[in-house]
């Protein structure tokens, strides 16, 4: 009976830690805070980013979708991405930026408890923001590729291309991919959207 009970007991830990194992794996990159300096170079190692051209002023945090109003000069984006998703919805005045795990609740809320999630944060934000994001908008979707150079996570990708066109009233988004770099300092992927001045357009970059 003893043993059965320890067995039992092992069984049921085994299964969490590969839980936990699974979830780890599914978006390495760390998120950043919101005290976090811009990113530089020499942290690529550990968080996995793109060279420091890619810094920003403002940064989104994983598993989080905020809106950015226009600042002349500021360069917005999010923290690196390893296998992580990537959403920009950007116009003249501003821009929707979201950097989520891939998972289905970062994606589609799927357990009803991710207010920052596609599917529940970008409707809300478009809606308040429409003036700022119209009618000069780009929308982008940031996905990793795998080994043999395709999409990963292509169903996620396919579910964000539906929020996003729920949202937006049938806009889809232009998907572009990175790929995580090995060798002593894996780079991962980034990308920002740097504003010429208030109202007067943006530049989007992306790390391949």
């Amino acid at each position: 009976m003893f043993a059965s009970v320890r067995s039992s007991s092992m069984t049921r830990l085994l299964a969490l830690l590969f839980a936990l194992l699974l979830v780890f794996n599914v978006c390495t990159a760390l998120p950043a805070t919101d005290n976090d300096p811009p990113i530089e170079e020499k942290q690529l190692a550990t968080r996995g980013n793109a060279p420091s051209t890619f810094k920003a002023d403002k940064k989104v945090k994983m598993g989080n979708t905020l809106f950015f109003a226009a600042e002349a000069g500021e360069k917005h984006g999010s923290a690196g991405f390893d296998s992580c998703l990537g959403l920009l919805i950007v116009g003249d005045g501003g821009a929707i930026i979201g950097h989520y795990s891939a998972t289905g609740s970062d994606i589609n809320n799927d357990w009803g408890e991710r207010p920052n999630s596609v599917a529940a944060a970008v409707p809300r934000l478009f809606r308040e923001n429409r003036a700022k994001l119209t009618p000069h908008m780009e929308i982008y979707i940031y996905a990793q590729l795998d080994e043999k150079k395709r999409v990963k996570f292509q169903t996620l990708v396919d579910d964000m291309q539906r929020h996003i066109a729920g949202a937006t009233g049938g806009h889809r988004a232009v998907v572009k991919t990175y790929s995580i770099k090995t060798g002593r300092e894996p780079i991962g992927g980034n990308f920002v959207v740097e504003y010429k001045s208030k109202g007067k357009g943006f530049k989007v970059s992306f790390a391949k």
